[in-house]
C-alpha cells in the first residue's frame, strides 16, 4: 500500500501540485521521491486532487 501524494514531477521533469496538475490531468507524473509512475486523481466534493503509484497487474 502507498500514501498518497500531492506533489510530482510531470512529463518535463518540472515539480507540480496535484492543484496545477488539474490543468493536464492526462500528462505522464512520476514520483519525487523514487521516480516510479503516478496516477492522477482528480479533486471531488470533498477530497483534494491527489497521486498515487501506478500498479500493474
Amino acid at each position: 500500500m502507498y500514501a498518497k501524494s500531492f506533489i510530482a514531477f510531470d512529463g518535463n521533469g518540472r515539480l507540480t501540485g496535484a492543484h496545477t496538475a488539474q490543468t493536464a490531468p492526462y500528462d505522464r507524473y512520476t514520483c519525487h521521491l523514487c521516480g516510479s509512475a503516478l496516477r492522477y486523481h482528480p479533486q471531488y466534493d470533498t477530497e483534494r486532487p491527489w497521486f498515487d503509484t501506478l500498479t500493474t497487474g
